[in-house]
């Protein structure tokens, strides 16, 4: 086995820095507010809906009896 030559080590380095900053620039993307807004838009959206597309009304009533029970026992705390 022969030693690496100069030239292939740079070059190694070359492609090692493209790829640290490709892989800089991919986590900067995944980690942007807009991303991650965008990210819990889906999970929320995937939620609520069924996989036809139309809305999972089980779910949603479910949510919504949660909601009303958590603003009744609030109103009636303040009594």
């Amino acid at each position: 086995m022969s030693d690496p030559s100069t030239v292939d080590l740079q070059a190694e380095l070359a492609a090692a820095r493209e790829e640290l900053a490709a892989s800089i620039a991919a986590l900067k993307a995944q980690t942007s507010p807009g991303a991650i807004a965008a990210r819990g838009k889906r999970a929320v959206t995937g939620f609520f809906t069924t996989p036809e597309g139309g809305v999972n009304v089980k779910r949603a009533a479910i949510v919504g009896g949660i909601v009303v029970g958590v603003v009744a026992i609030k109103l009636l705390r303040r009594r």
